[in-house]
């Protein structure tokens, strides 16, 4: 999208929504996209069986659709009201390159990792193959301050957007971003640990995958009061829609969720497991009843 706006000062008011007044009753909804709530730069339209995803970030954006022709349709309409310029077939989008085979498409930061290498002085460092170590926990305190933490906080954010196409950073960074207040060497050894992992890995893609849906599957764990200052759980879940993660797609077939926390299994199918349980009674209920109607 061409903006002259991005390179100037403005001399008009710009409305971040809807100001009042101006909403027109015969489409209140503009193009009828959503926004999504899990992702404030995407944008969902669905009608029947169109659905159109748009992914904005300031001025670039990933158009797709169904259909090659509901794709060109929503294109004209957007060119008929900006200046647009279309690339084709997304190769590139924000230090992420896409390519595209029979089996899908396999999407890679290995450019904007070897910079965030080259940002941390540590583009020859030797590579390892385990990000954590697994016995150890960092601590708030009792350790020797870093003098300056500007770079700390500085590779622990980029660090975050490497997650999106390497998921298997993501416990190993969520733990180093928990210090960016007030970080310790320690912390700033883990970074330079996942840094060498990083290296070992810059050929490693993420394969987004075709073919029909069949399942969502869900996988959760939880290391119960792991957190040695805190005494915090550490808890997370992923799932999985088919092989990828999709949206608005309708399932034929129960939902599989995987859990290694035997209580919560064994309530699933009686909910009057306890009494101790009732300050989560509701939420027991719930599931229960997805489960005994076969959607869990």
């Amino acid at each position: 999208m061409k903006n002259v706006f991005l390179h100037k000062h403005l001399a008009e008011i710009v409305y971040y929504q809807q100001p009042p007044g101006f909403i027109n009753p015969a489409t209140p909804d503009h193009l009828g996209f959503i926004a999504s709530t899990s992702d404030t730069f995407l944008f969902v339209y669905k009608e029947g069986s169109s659905i159109i995803y748009l992914l904005l970030y300031v001025d670039d954006i990933i158009l797709t659709a169904l259909t090659l022709t509901l794709l060109r349709h929503i294109m004209g309409h957007l060119d008929s009201e900006f200046a647009m310029t279309d690339l084709g077939n997304l190769h590139h989008f924000l230090g992420i390159s896409v390519m595209r085979s029979s089996q899908g498409m396999f999407v890679s930061q290995r450019h904007y990792a070897l910079d965030l290498l080259q940002r941390a002085g540590m583009p020859k460092c030797h590579a390892i193959v385990t990000l954590v170590d697994t016995h150890a926990k960092l601590l708030a305190q009792g350790s020797a301050k870093l003098q300056d933490g500007s770079k700390y906080r500085s590779l622990s954010r980029a660090l975050q957007y490497l997650t999106m196409t390497q998921p298997d950073l993501a416990y190993a960074v969520q733990q180093v971003c928990l210090f960016m207040h007030d970080s310790c060497k320690p912390h700033m050894a883990l970074i330079k640990r996942i840094l060498r992992y990083v290296k070992g890995t810059l050929s490693s893609e993420l394969h987004i995958g075709i073919g029909h849906v069949q399942s969502l599957t869900a996988y959760s764990d939880a290391d119960w009061a792991s957190c040695p200052d805190s005494r915090c759980s550490t808890s997370s879940f992923c799932i999985y829609l088919g092989d990828n993660l999709e949206l608005y797609v309708p399932l034929a077939s129960a939902i599989v969720v995987y859990s290694d926390n035997m209580s919560a299994v064994y309530m699933t199918a009686n909910p009057m497991h306890h009494w101790h349980t009732k300050h989560i009674e509701i939420d027991i209920h719930f599931v229960h009843e997805k489960v005994a109607l076969g959607e869990v």
